[in-house]
């Protein structure tokens, strides 16, 4: 363990804080004292060392593992998109902890509570990520849950913070576009569907990203309305497209929020029925952390969801903390691949690895995989060789506000594999 553990740890938040997001996890492994009385006390601190050494394993190359005392560690996660992803690395070191540990001839397992401090880009004092993070941990001990989130509201950048009180009036201004970017059949060239992507045209600034502004309204009641908007809007682009004799899908990305609302389901059939489209031509996004925030429920929605005809595609899967095992209870249609397990495939023979895995592992459950962020036709090839069903990037045309004419054959004329 280190001499000093905290100031180790203050000092690596400080290096890479406000760069990109962050997340802090605070473990505290229990179920040790009472092995030790039973055993003996080296046999515990035995234990104690495999459970520090199970955590620091589920570090990634670039997450930094600190081991705060023979209970006690904390693993900072860098590079992170979404509070999700700091979930799904929670929910990995609950289920490494618990795997049994072989002591002779007994197996024992330990426990633990997690406590998540998360941060976007904006630069948040070491001290207090530290401090929300013990608060979370401190609430899940107390109330005997897996993990707690801590709030981090006051540390949101001024820009977060007015795009939540903005959001409103800009959709009552139109302000909100619903631009398209083309996922293609790897096999044959063909663009079979398009990704719903939704942007800020705001006055003074221009077109701006999702990242910017969505983060201040998704567990606000205004995230409603946007997945209103969302959910019309690809509704009326699949009523264009379909006049103009295309038979594409589009997929539009939904919350978790949005799932537990109760008009969600009837804001799709009545979308669909205004637009009058079917169905089974739209496809919802729904990240792997928000389906496993809750397993059962989501099951039971993809159920509802799969009698009415609308497909499921599990998005940014393999960002890190996968768990593979419940893809096979759940009824998705399609898997996409995180672009980062894609974009080295050309030059890296473990990335192409994972990938022939994954790809292996969906169509067992019956998946389309598709292959996000392809750039170049050589990772194109690639992906198409190692199995990849569907693929989408830059390589098959840039997001487009354009209905109905989206880039199709014109964007991928020149691709032969």
């Amino acid at each position: 363990m280190q001499t000093r553990p905290y100031s180790n740890l203050l000092a690596d938040l400080d290096a890479c804080n406000g760069e990109s997001g962050i997340a802090l996890l605070l473990v505290h492994i229990s179920g040790t004292r009472n092995f030790s009385r039973r055993y003996g006390y080296d046999q515990g601190d035995l234990l104690a060392e495999k459970c520090i050494e199970r955590i620091r394993g589920i570090a990634r190359e670039q997450d930094r593992f600190h081991a705060l005392s023979t209970n006690r560690a904390a693993l900072l996660l860098t590079g992170i998109a979404s509070e999700g992803q700091a979930i799904l690395a929670a929910q990995k070191v609950l289920r490494k902890l618990r795997l049994p540990f072989k002591f002779g001839d007994s197996s024992v397992s330990a426990d633990a509570n997690v406590g998540l401090a998360v941060a976007d880009a904006s630069f948040v004092p070491g001290n207090k990520l530290i401090r929300c993070a013990e608060e979370a941990l401190a609430s899940a001990r107390q109330r005997d849950t897996d993990y707690e989130v801590a709030a981090l509201h006051d540390a949101e950048s001024s820009q977060t913070q007015s795009a939540r009180f903005d959001i409103r009036g800009a959709l009552d201004r139109n302000e909100i576009l619903m631009f398209f970017q083309p996922v293609v059949n790897l096999m044959n060239n063909h663009m079979v569907g398009a990704e719903s992507l939704v942007r800020w045209n705001k006055p003074k600034h221009g077109i701006i990203t999702p990242g910017f502004f969505l983060p201040g309204v998704e567990n606000t009641a205004d995230m409603l309305r946007m997945t209103e908007f969302a959910i019309t809007a690809c509704c009326r682009a699949l009523a264009a497209w379909q006049s103009a004799g295309k038979e594409i899908w589009v997929s539009v990305n939904v919350t978790a929020n949005d799932l537990q609302h109760d008009d969600f389901l009837q804001l799709l059939q009545d979308s669909a029925a205004v637009w009058d489209v079917d169905l089974s031509f739209m496809v919802l996004e729904i990240t792997e952390s928000v389906l496993l925030k809750d397993p059962a429920n989501c099951s039971v929605l993809l159920a509802k969801l799969n009698e009415m005809g609308v497909s499921v595609a599990i998005d940014d899967f393999g960002t890190g903390y996968s768990s593979l095992a419940y893809l096979r209870d759940l009824k998705a249609d399609k898997l996409k691949v995180d672009r980062s397990f894609i974009l080295n495939i050309e030059t890296n023979e473990t990335d192409r690895q994972i990938l022939e895995s994954i790809v292996q592992l969906a169509h067992a459950v019956k998946m389309q995989v598709v292959a996000e962020g392809i750039e170049n036709m050589t990772v194109a090839q690639h992906a198409h060789r190692l199995g990849c069903d569907l693929g989408q990037g830059f390589i098959f045309g840039r997001p487009s506000q354009c209905l109905p004419d989206i880039p199709t054959e014109k964007a991928i004329a020149n691709l032969h594999f």
